[in-house]
């Protein structure tokens, strides 16, 4: 499972970013860096990334 677009308003200290995820031809994808200044919200976004994975995860497996 890949993600291709995230969308953040409003969530922690991230007013709005737009992040689309860029492709290689063979279809894998190429790495994000997150840079920001401490508190600008790289570690929320992250973390908030992590726990919808754990979500999906709960709704598809028993023993998630």
């Amino acid at each position: 499972m890949y993600i291709k677009q995230l969308i953040y308003e409003n969530v922690g200290p991230i007013e709005n970013v737009n992040i689309t995820a860029n492709f290689t031809s063979e279809g894998n994808p190429k790495p994000i860096l997150l840079v920001g200044e401490n508190g600008s919200g790289k570690s929320t976004m992250l973390s908030n990334i992590v726990d919808s994975f754990y979500e999906i995860a709960s709704i598809e497996y028993s023993d998630a």
